[in-house]
Order: C-alpha cells, then sequence, then structure tokens
C-alpha cells in the first residue's frame, strides 16, 4: 500500500551545449510541468479526532540524453515549502549512478505508514550505482560537515521470472554495526490477484519479522508481525479514478493497542 501522501517534484539542472563549424547552439532538454493537490482524511489515535490533512505539489521535470536530475516539494497544511528528496545521476552502458537524498535500496513492506513489523532502514544522502538487477548504496551520516563519515552501505539484488520476482538485500550501518538482511518474493499478477511478502532479520534485536501481503483486482490486505507476535498488524487498502481524482481508503488494525486506523484520501494531478 504505502501510501505516500506527499506532492513530488521533479527536475533537471542540465544544459546541453553542441559545436558545429565554430557556433555554440544551446541544446533544450525535454520538459513537463506537473502538480497535484492531495487531501487526506485520517484519525488521531492520541485525541481519538478526525483530521484533515492537505498537501499541495508543483513539478518540473527534464532530461537531457542520459543525464537527470530531480528534486521534492513539500508543502503540506499550508506550511513553507520545504526540500524534501532530491538526486542528480546519469546511465553508462546500462549502469545508473546518482547521487543525492533518494531514499535506500532496501526491500520495502506494503503496509508503511507506522503499521509495519519489519526493519526498515533509514538512509539519509547516498551514492548509488545499479545494474542489470543489482544495487549497491553507500549512505553518509552528514555530507555538510564530514563526506567522509559513513552512515551505512546497502546491497540489493532483484531475480525476475515470468512467475514473479525474488530480491534480496543487506543493511549494515557503520555507527551501530548491525547488519539486517531481507528478502521479498512476488508473484505475477494472475486474474488480477497477486500475493507477496517480506522477512527480515536485524543483529542487534536478533528477531524474526515479516509481512505478506495480497492485491485482489486493485483492493490490497496484508498481515505483518515477527518470531514472537505473529499478529501485529492486519490492513486493507483500494484505490481507483472517479473522474480524474484518484481516490483511496486504508485500513490498519493494531491487535496489541486494540487501535483501528482509517484514512480516506483523494488527489488531483495535472
Amino acid at each position: 500500500m504505502k501510501n505516500i501522501f506527499a506532492a513530488t517534484i521533479v527536475a533537471t539542472l542540465f544544459a546541453g551545449t553542441a559545436f558545429a563549424e565554430g557556433t555554440v547552439t544551446a541544446v533544450a532538454p525535454d520538459s513537463i510541468v506537473t502538480g497535484s493537490v492531495e487531501v487526506e482524511l485520517t484519525e488521531n489515535n492520541t485525541t481519538n479526532k478526525s483530521v484533515i490533512a492537505t498537501t499541495l505539489g508543483l513539478g518540473f521535470a527534464s532530461q537531457l540524453g542520459n543525464t537527470f536530475g530531480s528534486f521534492n516539494l513539500k508543502a503540506k497544511d499550508g506550511t513553507t515549502i520545504a526540500v524534501d528528496k532530491w538526486k542528480i545521476g546519469t546511465e553508462v552502458a546500462g549502469a545508473v549512478v546518482s547521487f543525492g537524498d533518494q531514499d535506500g535500496i532496501f526491500l520495502e513492506d506494503v503496509s508503511g505508514k507506522g503499521h509495519g513489523s519489519v526493519i526498515d532502514p533509514v538512509t539519509k544522502e547516498s551514492l548509488q550505482l545499479s545494474a542489470y538487477g543489482a544495487s549497491v548504496a553507500v549512505g553518509f551520516d552528514d555530507i555538510r560537515n564530514d563526506v567522509s563519515d559513513l552512515d551505512n552501505v546497502q546491497v540489493a539484488y532483484t531475480l525476475g521470472t515470468v512467475a514473479g520476482s525474488l530480491a534480496g538485500a543487506l543493511d549494515y550501518n557503520t555507527d551501530t554495526k548491525e547488519s539486517v538482511f531481507g528478502a521479498r518474493i512476488d508473484s505475477a499478477e494472475i486474474a488480477g490477484i497477486a500475493v507477496g511478502g517480506i522477512v527480515t532479520y536485524g543483529t542487534l534485536l536478533q528477531t524474526y519479522a515479516f509481512e505478506v501481503d495480497s492485491t485482489l483486482f486493485g483492493a490490497t490486505v496484508y498481515l505483518n508481525g515477527d518470531e514472537n507476535d505473529f499478529t501485529e498488524n492486519v490492513g486493507f487498502g483500494y484505490s481507483t479514478i472517479f473522474n480524474g481524482v484518484t481516490v483511496g481508503s486504508d485500513v490498519n488494525y493494531n491487535f496489541d493497542t486494540a487501535q483501528l486506523t482509517p484514512t480516506v484520501s483523494a488527489k488531483f494531478s495535472f
């Protein structure tokens, strides 16, 4: 499900130059402009009151040859616009190299939004290389003060087949010395139905955690937990497009706290 209710804005920060017979000619990149408006109704589990969050976004995107760049801006509930994610990179001979605040390459669950059980290592700014299903990411603690201070290293590999995909990943944190191992399997969609699952293990807590999920005709259900508690969260989500507006609804139930968390959202992109 992994709904992310924030506007994403991409822009390429490059221009090309071609030289012909002593004449300098600017090469214009392919560019687009996008925008989005999103409204989310959810329940505050602390106050037990329903609240509405709004997210506005404006996007600029362009690419020149194999070179690209992007940044995300987020303005929520009318607050100041802030840079969220950004990256710069290029593709050479089938390999993609990028640098920036671009999330990690570790495997993901579908529950997200604080309802997950599996370990989700955090990556700040990173240098990433991916080619032929394999990826490597080197994360930094604080590039503004010491670029030599590494935070974590991640490696991942995904094998795709006609029946689905199988992926494995490793995250090593250079500060805590913890290693996190993960594996995920997803089936191909057959007659509108697909199933998947993820398992993680961390050397710090020495605990296995899992999540299983299934998608049935656009609706997603999941169940997660760990080796000590096999039922921590169960959830359901569905989204559809109605008159150009993406309308979605999610609900999560936490067995430990007996809390039911429903969410309804509407998003218009242009």
